[in-house]
């Protein structure tokens, strides 16, 4: 099996990036009807701010908060893809805890076919290698309550579950090993 390669996000990727989050949509509406999911404008929002960020010398270093896309490629194809949000400084209150830097998994996908082979586990681990990078105090991510492999997983990689609603909770991971 070919080893996966972790990059950041491309131009090419756009089509892989909004058909997985849609089908991430789908699965979320079959599910559950408590909460709207993003939209497919949003993910071009993550996309359209994620390369202005890149692109700017001035504004991600300056910036209290940046999206960075980052995606997972076998064969020369993109497999799965993960969005992060980063909060580098500024005051931020959250419904659980103050907390002024962190990285959030804001969105993780990986194709059906490729599942169950430790990509999930590859990409969020750079997550926390770039908290750890970076000093931060937490990766976060919300996932939800049917979502039992997702959740399955966090736990495996040491996540806690701080709160959560009927259809989501909340997981952390603040000790980096």
């Amino acid at each position: 099996m070919t080893e996966a390669q972790i990059r950041d996000y491309r131009d090419e990727d756009f089509d892989f990036v909004v058909e997985a989050h849609n089908t991430t949509n789908y699965n979320h509406a079959k599910n559950s009807d408590a909460f709207s999911p993003p939209t497919t404008s949003l993910v071009l929002e993550w996309i359209q701010k994620a390369q202005r960020q890149s692109k700017s010398k001035f504004y991600a270093p300056f910036s209290q908060h940046f999206y960075k896309i980052i995606v997972m490629e076998r064969h020369s194809k993109p497999v799965a893809y993960m969005c992060l949000w980063i909060r580098k400084r500024g005051p931020f209150s959250t419904p659980f805890k103050k907390q002024s830097r962190f990285v959030f998994i804001n969105d993780i996908f990986v194709s059906p076919e490729y599942r169950q082979q430790g990509l999930a586990s590859q990409l969020i681990g750079e997550a926390t290698s770039l908290a750890q990078k970076e000093n931060f105090s937490q990766v976060l991510a919300t996932v939800h309550n049917w979502n039992t492999k997702s959740i399955a997983l966090f736990k495996k990689l040491h996540f806690d579950s701080q709160f959560g609603e009927d259809d989501w909770k909340l997981y952390s991971l603040s000790k980096f090993d």
